[in-house]
């Protein structure tokens, strides 16, 4: 059967179903990259509120000492939890130097905010007063 556009019934159907299929491969496409950019945004975000503990550490509540300790580490020990687990998932991502980029900036964070925050417990905490 030919249709009015003098193309026949079976050429329209394989160009329909080409065209579908590229469009299921390029809503893929964006799919997947929306997916790693939500999945870097969030690694990156652990490694900044990683950053942020001295400041935690400095403003902890003076009335609790042992608990504020407690808490602190808890929170801590969460955000280094979720960092592990960033760095083991974006090994096994398909770019292999994302992994890598990804490490260093880690590993001098952990490294710098690791030394302010040995500094911050060994100061007193900023009085509830000045907050």
């Amino acid at each position: 059967m030919i249709l009015a556009s003098g193309v026949s019934l079976p050429t329209a159907a394989i160009i329909a179903a080409i065209a579908g299929l590229v469009g299921l491969w390029v809503g893929g496409l964006r799919s997947e990259r929306s997916r790693r950019r939500e999945f870097y945004a969030k690694a990156l975000e652990a490694t900044l509120a990683y950053g942020e503990f001295p400041f935690v550490i400095r403003r902890r509540d003076d009335a609790d000492p042992p608990g504020e300790r407690v808490r602190i580490s808890e929170a801590r020990r969460s955000i280094q939890r979720d960092l592990a687990t960033f760095e083991s998932l974006m090994r096994i991502e398909r770019a292999g130097d994302v992994a890598a980029n990804y490490r260093a900036p880690v590993a001098k964070t952990r490294e710098t905010a690791g030394g302010y925050m040995a500094q911050e417990w060994r100061r007193p905490p900023i009085p509830t007063t000045n907050r």
